[in-house]
């Protein structure tokens, strides 16, 4: 099966949604879907491993930050976010207008911490039921030393965006327009969010941190809701993330990215 927007995916859009057209246009990025602009909106089909409920949980989430640069989804007639066609999941979002953010860029690397901070606010209070489907980021138990580290690692936990990186992050005109992509939100604690997006703002590849902890800082400085971290804090919870990816996406370790994923996790330990 593809991803390509056939007949009877613009017959449901058009049905559920009202929009009409048969030209779509692929976007680029979505390693797990495919986006298509269709006039003034996107359509994304999904993988049919990806559950109708889940997707519906993750899009609540969306749909409870009050932020102009959020892209929450469309609503059918019927006040769902997602119809099924051929299995795949399929929903539709305002088309933002923008390009990737520079993570290289300090200006737009601070708007983007800045902007992060401002979601988890806008998250903090929000009430959510059970996940329908465990997250690849919850904490999950074991024997390892980073296991030990994190069984003691007692933070409030709160909704957050679940993939916040720098390919969700659309800039128009060198301001962030939109954060889109909600599929992996999930219920955890702030700081695993921030320390995630640390490093992928940082020095992406690099032991250093000194790019994380300035990210950290402008976070902080706008009032996001994570703690304080210390530098094992910061490296701990990256490696856990470096570790939920490799775990959930590593596939058969031929991936070259994986590889140099698995060799900072080494690295960065403490």
């Amino acid at each position: 099966m593809t991803f390509a927007f056939t007949p009877d995916v613009a017959e449901a859009v058009d049905s559920e949604w009202g929009v009409s057209g048969t030209s779509a246009e692929r976007l680029t990025g979505g390693e797990e879907s495919a986006a298509y602009r269709v006039g003034t909106v996107v359509v994304r089909i999904g993988p049919v491993t990806r559950g109708t409920a889940v997707m519906e949980w993750c899009h609540q989430v969306a749909d409870s930050v009050r932020l102009a640069e959020v892209v929450a989804p469309l609503r059918t007639s019927a006040g769902a976010s997602v119809v099924r066609v051929g299995g795949r999941p399929v929903s539709v979002w305002p088309l933002v207008q923008g390009r990737w953010l520079d993570a290289g860029n300090p200006a737009e690397a601070e708007q983007a911490a800045r902007l992060l901070a401002r979601v988890h606010r806008g998250l903090r209070d929000v009430v959510m039921p059970a996940r329908p489907e465990r997250s690849f980021l919850e904490l999950a138990g074991g024997s390892g030393e980073l296991d030990r580290w994190l069984a003691g690692f007692t933070r409030r936990k709160q909704p957050l965006h679940g993939d916040y990186y720098r390919g969700n992050l659309l800039v128009d005109d060198g301001r962030i327009a939109g954060l889109i992509d909600w599929d992996e939100a999930w219920v955890g604690a702030p700081e695993v969010e921030l320390a995630g997006a640390a490093r992928e703002f940082g020095n992406h590849w690099s032991t250093d941190l000194g790019r994380a902890k300035e990210f950290v800082a402008w976070y902080h400085d706008e009032g996001g809701t994570a703690g304080a971290m210390d530098d094992e804090t910061l490296v701990q919870l990256i490696r856990h993330r470096l570790r939920a990816e490799l775990t959930a996406f590593g596939g058969d370790g031929t991936d070259e990215y994986y590889d140099r994923v698995r060799e900072l996790f080494v690295k960065l330990r403490p």
